[in-house]
């Protein structure tokens, strides 16, 4: 089966997405053409943001998949943001009605949803969290502890600060202490694959966190027949 991903961000999921498929899809292998798809492959692009991702490029992807019918699957991967999963998904739906996806001639489209963010995923992760946190760490902890509750239902300690936004600053917090480097766009130690199989092992472990995390691992174990 061959997978056409589009995926909104601009950096860290282009760079994300790939490292944990070889694990989770390890018989599939990217091509860098959307034309050369042959036998479990998946090609992969960016949406550039949102909500261009579903303009142009949703449209595009759209007639990428019918003009090359070995795609079976069109994976559109994005953030809820300050929406709820169910918001996003409503948006999803009408955007994908509009660019003449009901229409999709070979593939059927699956949404995956990242709430609320790329970084609350990567929040999952409970061996960065250090016992005895100082300063801005320990105000971030104190606010809302990630290693004991669910990152994907994590507020902000103001209505002015996005989610995303804080979520990242959560994050890049946690790394620093651990002296780990992260960017958007040089995203390291994330991609390697004992941090995916941590935030595995704490889906496997509290089934209820990370919801749309382990919707995206469900989709993949679907893909694989497990």
């Amino acid at each position: 089966m061959n997978l056409y991903f589009l995926v909104e961000g601009k950096r860290s999921e282009r760079r994300l997405y790939p490292a944990w498929l070889a694990t989770l899809l390890p018989d599939h292998t990217r091509v860098e053409n959307v034309q050369d798809a042959g036998v479990n492959n998946y090609y992969l692009i960016s949406g550039e943001g949102y909500p261009s991702i579903l303009g142009v490029h949703l449209q595009r992807a759209i007639k990428d998949c019918d003009n090359f019918p070995a795609y079976s699957r069109l994976v559109l991967c994005l953030d809820s943001e300050e929406t709820s999963v169910r918001d996003r998904l409503n948006a999803v739906a009408a955007s994908f009605a509009e660019h003449g996806g009901r229409q999709l001639k070979h593939a059927s489209l699956k949404v995956i949803v990242q709430h609320r963010c790329i970084e609350t995923w990567l929040l999952g992760n409970r061996s960065i969290v250090t016992r005895a946190p100082q300063g801005e760490l320990r105000e971030f902890i104190n606010f809302y502890d990630v290693a004991a509750q669910c990152p994907e239902n994590m507020g902000t300690p103001s209505k002015e600060i996005p989610h995303a936004k804080f979520h990242g600053q959560y994050l890049r917090a946690l790394l620093r202490d651990k002296h780990i480097q992260y960017s958007k766009t040089r995203p390291g130690n994330v991609a390697e694959p004992h941090y995916l199989a941590a935030m595995l092992d704490r889906v496997h472990q509290d089934p209820s966190h990370l919801p749309t995390f382990q919707a995206f691992v469900d989709f993949c174990k679907d893909i694989r027949g497990i």
